[in-house]
């Protein structure tokens, strides 16, 4: 099945962000407002990616808008026993805009085939928060590396210039037994990525995300989690971990963005509900 959501952020007059959204079944989008930005949440009611669907996914963050963007639940990934599944996903933030993206975990079932493409255009003066996050499978189902073929690409680009370029393709039947060594052998894997266009704020926060994201305490055996922060030659922060656990994941992802949040826009982050 083929389907576009399109959402469009806009200030208002009252400094509050609105956004104008298209949205093709399956794939809704519901919205909240505050003074913390416009809160997107995004679904995909059919629960999960098959075979032959291509999912399309644009966002535009106008001058002077606050977006958030996250899910109502994880992305999931299910068998395709025939063609491959596809989702592509273009986010543009405008000169003055901010965007914040705060995905959901994405689970790959037992025979997928699927690839991911996210591009990220920014302009000088936006401020982004990024994140994705993944696993090797169901993990709690026994389900390590099942999948046929993951692949995904995220390009973050400021003008035509290139910020950060990540390519994954996994094929765990040609890997075979060294599957186990990607990731180090953890199950679960997150990115962030932090840009400021409107200050000098990252300096400071590279320094303050190094205690969050540094070795969990595993005693005699490995760390629970192993992450790090490092800066590129453009001045923006890259964030990466490796964990064991679904909850240590996204643990690190939220408290990277509270403190990202607080050093980049003095704002407290918003509790997410769910629709």
């Amino acid at each position: 099945m083929k389907a576009v959501l399109t959402a469009t952020f806009e200030a208002g007059l009252d400094g509050k962000t609105i956004p104008k959204i298209r949205q093709e079944p399956p794939l809704t989008a519901n919205w909240t407002d505050g003074p913390n930005g416009c809160i997107l949440y995004t679904s995909n009611q059919a629960g999960v990616l098959l075979g032959g669907d291509e999912h399309t996914y644009n966002y535009r963050v106008h001058p002077g808008a606050h977006a958030v963007i996250t899910g109502v639940s994880a992305s999931k990934y299910g068998s395709q026993r025939q063609a491959a599944a596809s989702e592509q996903t273009l986010l543009r933030v405008d000169d003055g805009g901010i965007l914040e993206w705060i995905p959901e975990p994405q689970i790959v079932f037992a025979g997928a085939n699927t690839r991911q493409d996210v591009k990220v255009e920014i302009a000088p003066s936006s401020r982004l928060i990024f994140f994705a996050l993944h696993s090797v499978g169901r993990v709690a189902s026994g389900e390590r590396h099942r999948y046929e073929r993951w692949q995904q690409r995220v390009v973050i680009l400021r003008g035509d210039e290139p910020l950060l370029i990540e390519t994954w393709d996994v094929r765990p039947r040609e890997a075979g037994a060294e599957i186990e060594t990607l990731m180090e052998g953890y199950s679960y894997a997150g990115l962030g990525f932090v840009a400021d266009g409107q200050g000098e704020t990252l300096p400071l926060l590279a320094r303050s995300l190094g205690p969050v994201l540094g070795e969990g305490d595993g005693g005699d055996v490995r760390p629970p989690w192993i992450g790090g922060v490092s800066t590129a030659r453009t001045g923006d922060l890259v964030i990466r971990w490796l964990c064991d656990s679904a909850a240590d994941s996204r643990r690190l992802m939220m408290e990277t963005w509270s403190i990202a949040r607080r050093a980049l826009l003095g704002l407290d982050p918003p509790e997410l509900g769910k629709f």
